[in-house]
């Protein structure tokens, strides 16, 4: 049987973990060492977490950073824990999926943060890694969860308007322009204010956790319209200057039961999802050929 290890024993709310693969680094959200719900993003070895004894798990303390900081009400020392914010944090507030850059130098993703006009909106950011600097790259676009084309042609991310979400895309200067621009106070890139939307949902549905098939066209996600959610898969066609040529939505599941954060196998081959067919949640895995379908 398969032998399970501990990620995070500190921490009681740990969400969405995203593993780098060419770098071997996995990034998490969690509120460890905390008495309150804050989290801040984590990153750890993946070697650090397979040389540990199991029947140890809940007691070991691999070595992580705090990668995106917040100002926790109650934050205990911890030895081997280091912020890389020592002062006021970047970030003082994260729930919302993120992702790497395919790179593995970069971090994208939303938190809440105040306009000139005293207005609250989430936005975009790329945290790079290296620098422990913050890139905004929208102004009051309402967008959370982005996620980063494989092929670093653009994101995708989902915005908030009238009360129904949208599945929305943005291309991306070349990663190298994300360098530019190191050491300044407040580093910006801006993207384009009309994001592409990839899909046409119009009654308060909502969005949830989109992921990129390896094959670099395809999204999978979950969205709920009036009850349990289900699956979705998004196919596209990006141009050389990452605009979308043409895109197509469509529904996976139809069930009166839940299914939801979908994850696509490293080689492209399985769709991984939790579900609850008998009121508890498992995972479930389905079989994709090499474009992404369902087989």
């Amino acid at each position: 049987s398969a032998s399970v290890v501990a990620v995070e024993p500190e921490g009681f709310f740990n969400f969405y973990p995203r593993i780098h693969q060419a770098s071997g680094t996995l990034a998490y959200l969690s509120n460890r060492g905390r008495a309150t719900s804050w989290v801040s993003l984590y990153t750890t070895s993946l070697d650090s977490l397979s040389l540990m004894d199991p029947k140890q798990a809940l007691g070991s303390e691999p070595q992580r950073r705090s990668a995106l900081g917040d100002q926790p009400l109650y934050s205990p020392p911890i030895a081997g824990h280091a912020h890389m914010h020592e002062q006021e944090p970047a970030i003082k507030y994260i729930n919302t999926a993120f992702d790497w850059s395919p790179d593995g130098n970069y971090l994208v993703y939303s938190v809440n943060k105040r306009n000139h006009y005293g207005e609250d909106y989430r936005d975009l950011f790329i945290y790079d890694l290296a620098n422990e600097e913050d890139i905004r790259l929208t102004e009051s676009a309402r967008l959370e969860s982005p996620t980063w084309h494989p092929g670093s042609q653009g994101l995708a991310a989902i915005q908030q308007n009238n009360g129904t979400q949208q599945l929305v895309w943005s291309s991306l200067p070349a990663t190298s322009q994300l360098s530019e621009g190191v050491g300044e106070k407040k580093r910006r890139l801006a993207l384009d204010a009309n994001w592409t939307p990839l899909s046409d949902f119009t009654n308060g549905q909502t969005l949830f956790t989109p992921v990129w098939h390896p094959e670099q066209s395809v999204l999978y996600g979950a969205y709920a319209d009036e009850g349990a959610r289900q699956l979705f898969r998004v196919s596209l066609t990006v141009n050389a200057e990452g605009q979308v040529q043409e895109h197509a939505f469509e529904a996976l599941t139809q069930s009166n039961f839940d299914l939801r954060d979908p994850f696509v196998s490293p080689d492209g081959a399985y769709l991984y999802f939790s579900a609850d067919p008998e009121g508890r949640f498992n995972i479930y895995r389905v079989s994709l050929d090499p474009s992404g379908s369902v087989v």
